[in-house]
């Protein structure tokens, strides 16, 4: 059997779970570039603001000296440079408007590029107050230089041409009947690609790393105490995360349902196929997740970031609120989309 035979009989599985539909896309474009925006008005408006991200060469109150940085190669002092008070104004003012760009779809396809690179470089030049949910949301806006941003598919993201036999035999290729695609347009609305292969695994890949990472250091999550420990500390900590600690037996509980949770919720996507109604329980599982770590510690940007990467993968077919699907397909007003797309058969 030749590779082209295996890749074949994989391919259909490997289109019903990697693809995605075109307005979830562009739901993801829309809040990526809110969040980029509040990101950088937030860091422009925090105690310190720009003098954060200065030269202490150049501005007398920079709060970091100019050596005090990890990239010591010369890329990456390029990419990373810190600069004056004004210089890094200009940064900020070009982030802000890359971001009010990329959301308002814009030529999004040249745009995201630009905006990953500009927050690569916003995160480089200041690491200290960084955590998870910025590295996610640099690998989210990564990935989707990949994607058909505005609507239309490209050949990195697209599903391409060559699944002529399968649209004409009216089956689509999670094993559907075709009929139903008239009001939702499921099958000619999604696309799958590099980019969407890669984005899908990103997101997987933040729950199943946390998940190997407790698994690797045992005894605290395996044994319980481990969000009895965290609860009891004093590290962003709420007040209903303190109520929690006085009942030690519920932080156990706790700990390895989050490991549980956290395994399973996000291998559903893996389990239903694109635009399957069960499918919502794996975006529901995320949020939820994030919901409830939000209400015990303060990570406000995990919760945001959390939600909006997960988003784009709600069944849209079956969508009990359609307030989502009408935001995501009028909000694009620069390049409408395409509904020809067809399904590649392998």
């Amino acid at each position: 059997m030749t590779l082209s035979d295996y890749y074949s009989r994989v391919a259909p599985w490997l289109r019903a779970r990697f693809s995605l539909d075109v307005r979830g896309v562009r739901l993801l474009r829309i809040s990526l570039g809110v969040f980029a925006l509040c990101d950088i008005l937030m860091r422009a408006t925090q105690a310190g603001g720009l003098h954060w991200h200065t030269s202490s060469q150049l501005d007398p109150v920079a709060l970091f000296e100019v050596e005090d940085t990890p990239h010591r190669a010369w890329p990456h002092r390029m990419l990373f440079v810190r600069g004056s008070f004004w210089f890094t104004a200009v940064l900020f003012s070009i982030h802000g408007m890359l971001s009010v760009l990329f959301a308002i779809g814009w030529a999004p396809e040249a745009v995201a590029p630009l905006l990953w690179l500009s927050t690569a470089a916003l995160h480089g030049r200041q690491e200290s107050s960084h955590d998870g949910s910025d590295k996610l949301f640099r690998n989210a806006l990564l990935w989707s230089c990949f994607l058909p941003l505005g609507g239309k598919p490209n050949g990195l993201g697209s599903s391409g041409n060559g699944a002529r036999g399968a649209d004409k035999a009216g089956v689509d290729d999670d094993g559907g009947n075709d009929n139903d695609h008239g009001n939702d347009g499921s099958a000619h609305n999604r696309v799958f690609g590099v980019g969407t292969i890669g984005y899908t695994l990103q997101v997987l890949f933040v729950y199943w790393g946390v998940v190997a990472q407790r698994v690797y250091h045992g005894p605290s999550w395996f044994g319980g105490d481990a969000l009895y420990f965290v609860f009891a500390g004093d590290f962003a900590v709420r007040p209903l995360a303190r109520v929690a600690a006085a009942f030690p037996r519920a932080c156990r509980a706790m700990s390895l349902g989050a490991l549980v949770h956290e395994l399973l919720a996000p291998s559903l996507l893996l389990v239903f196929p694109l635009n399957n109604p069960l499918r919502a329980l794996a975006v529901a599982g995320v949020v939820a997740l994030h919901a409830s770590i939000e209400l015990l510690l303060h990570l406000p940007q995990w919760f945001f970031i959390g939600t909006i990467t997960i988003l784009p993968f709600w069944p849209r077919g079956s969508s009990p609120n359609k307030s989502l699907d009408r935001a995501a397909s009028t909000s694009h007003n620069h390049a409408k989309p395409t509904v020809t797309t067809k399904i590649c058969a392998g």
